[in-house]
This record gives structure tokens, C-alpha cells and sequence, in this order.
């Protein structure tokens, strides 16, 4: 039961750091491709892992994290543009 709770609080932590991105780049007026990210969130683990077969566990983590924050806020940013187009 703790395992899915710090699991579901690592998740919220994710998503609010995600929002908090998105809302940066929007502030500075940047405008990233929603395609951008969703490939940005396989080629930071696969590159890093093909350059660095072997890498520190602290590293992985960095990059799973950051994997994860790629992942997410290309969820958040195809979702609002369904919204946009009147897909949903």
C-alpha cells in the first residue's frame, strides 16, 4: 500500500513540475511542438543508454525522471490541442 502511495505522490510531483514547464515556456513565448516532446521522451533514455551502455544509477534515475516529464507534458499538450480543434 506505501509503495503505490509514494508511487501516486512521485507521479503528482511529476505532473506539477510538467504544468510548471509548459507554463514557463509559454511565458517566455515558446513554442514547442507537441511531436517534440513525445519524441524527446524515448530519445533521452535511448541515447544516452547507446553512447553509455553501462550508466550510474543516479544518472538512470535522472533520465527516467526526465523521460517522465517529456512523457507528461506531451499528454498535457496533445490534450489541449484536441480541445482547441473541438476533438473532444
Amino acid at each position: 500500500m506505501l509503495y503505490w502511495l509514494i508511487i501516486f505522490v512521485g507521479f503528482l510531483l511529476l505532473f506539477a513540475l510538467a504544468q510548471w514547464l509548459i507554463a514557463v515556456l509559454k511565458r517566455k513565448n515558446i513554442k514547442i511542438n507537441r511531436w517534440v516532446w513525445a519524441w524527446a521522451a524515448f530519445l533521452v533514455m535511448i541515447i544516452p543508454y547507446a553512447i553509455w551502455p553501462h550508466l550510474n544509477n543516479i544518472v538512470s534515475a535522472i533520465l527516467y525522471g526526465l523521460c517522465a516529464i517529456c512523457a507528461i507534458t506531451f499528454m498535457i499538450e496533445e490534450h489541449s490541442y484536441f480541445l482547441v480543434k473541438g476533438h473532444m
